[in-house]
């Protein structure tokens, strides 16, 4: 049973369980995991919050944040696309050509099966390692047009 959070905190939390301060006082003395639950983790402050809006903005702001990273990671990757397609173009010109002529004619599988054994025959290293160990930026967004 816990007695950390007082009165007004277990009245506010019964409106988020939608029950009793009666019935919340039963499920706390039951030890029920939805009490421990929200006493741990969630403030007096975080659970009006949610009931006056419908978020606890603290908890979004990591989701931004989130978003945030996961935007930064994608323009990465694009840059280090149209990099690496730059330098492949110019130090292998005929792989690059056989990748835009393939590309959209074979299934995925195939392709990347192909380009691997083109890649692996040739040796070709980038920034000191084998080509396809960066498959995932290779074919990250392949279009003609951004070659």
């Amino acid at each position: 049973m816990s007695d950390e959070k007082g009165k007004e905190y277990k009245v506010v939390a019964s409106k988020i369980l939608g029950c009793t301060l009666a019935s919340y006082y039963n499920w706390d003395k039951q030890g029920r995991p939805i009490i421990s639950l929200l006493e741990k983790y969630f403030t007096k402050e975080d659970l009006e919050e949610f009931l006056e809006s419908g978020v606890i903005e603290r908890l979004e702001t990591d989701k931004k944040l989130e978003n945030r990273v996961a935007s930064i990671e994608k323009h990465i990757s694009w840059f280090m696309f149209k990099e690496l397609w730059a330098w492949l173009y110019v130090a292998h010109g005929e792989i690059a050509r056989w990748a835009l002529a393939n590309y959209k004619i074979l299934s995925r599988d195939t392709f990347y099966k192909e380009f691997a054994k083109e890649v692996q025959e040739k040796n070709i290293v980038w920034k000191g390692k084998d080509i396809t160990a960066y498959s995932g930026i290779i074919f990250y967004n392949l279009h003609k047009d951004d070659i």
